[in-house]
């Protein structure tokens, strides 16, 4: 849901700060990773090396913020029905419903029906969410990678993600 919440979709927090607000980035995301032995959350923007610092500046006040107060009932309740949605939609295509539950039986050595998961994702209140921005959003856990000629990136770095100022 955090994911969601930060580059889930059109109105999530990252695209609707950097790319719709400031028009810093040509393409925004967030997704997770949620494996038995680890997990993570990703973000993606694309961006002119010119724009870095503005944005890896913005993406930190974004975590810092939903770290520092969390995030409202509304947006909690618009990310459930967007993963209640895109669920729906995948379970349509034959393969999604394999790959479900070959990945459950991988995984998890169980199959866990949709309709569990989505009693689990309804049960995710507002706190759990500030709990895991708390856990996640720390400069030991923060990672950021840079593609391509970038003069900067070590500036950026230092001043943003080791510095992170969220805490």
């Amino acid at each position: 849901l955090l994911s969601v919440i930060l580059g889930g979709n059109m109105s999530s927090r990252l695209f609707t700060e950097i790319r719709e607000k400031l028009g810093l980035a040509y393409y925004v995301y967030a997704w997770n990773d949620q494996s038995i032995d680890h997990g993570y959350l990703g973000m993606s923007i694309g961006v002119s090396h010119k724009k870095l610092e503005k944005v890896v500046k913005k993406i930190n006040e974004i975590m810092a913020k939903i770290k520092r107060s969390g995030v409202p009932k509304n947006e909690l309740d618009f990310a459930k029905g967007f993963l209640r949605g895109q669920m729906a939609l995948r379970f349509e295509a034959s393969d999604e419903v394999a790959s479900f539950v070959a990945i459950q039986e991988l995984f998890y050595n169980k199959i866990i029906k949709p309709e569990e998961i989505l009693k689990k994702i309804e049960k995710v209140s507002q706190d759990d969410i500030l709990n895991v921005a708390k856990e996640i959003f720390v400069p030991s856990k923060i990672n950021m990678a840079v593609l391509g000629k970038c003069d900067n990136k070590e500036k950026v770095e230092e001043k943003y993600i080791k510095n992170f100022y969220g805490i």
